[in-house]
């Protein structure tokens, strides 16, 4: 995974794919992750990206808050900040398109 991500440093996804590392989040959670899902301790998970746009997630387990460490924070609020004023809605990961999600992955 280290070689992975030293290669991705390079890329636009960097940030997705250390937040993957990072939460072990399924992709579409993290690709349905809002600004406004960064809390002062926590990332919270409601709702992920599917082909339709975004969704509530399968079932009420499946919502959960991650504890924020600092490398996950520190990540978080770097891709805060690219994409804060990209989409309307405050998606973190924005497509070409500016419509939800990096649906080309």
């Amino acid at each position: 995974m280290k070689r992975f991500l030293e290669y991705a440093k390079v890329t636009k996804y960097y940030n997705y794919y250390q937040i993957l590392t990072l939460t072990g989040l399924y992709l579409s959670e993290a690709l349905g992750l809002q600004i406004k899902d960064i809390k002062i301790d926590v990332l919270e998970i409601r709702r992920g990206i599917t082909a339709d746009g975004l969704s509530s997630l399968k079932n009420k387990n499946a919502i959960r808050d991650i504890p924020l460490n600092p490398k996950l924070k520190s990540v978080l609020l770097e891709q805060k900040r690219l994409s804060a004023f990209i989409t309307p809605d405050g998606q973190m990961f924005p497509s070409e398109s500016h419509r939800s999600g990096l649906l080309e992955i």
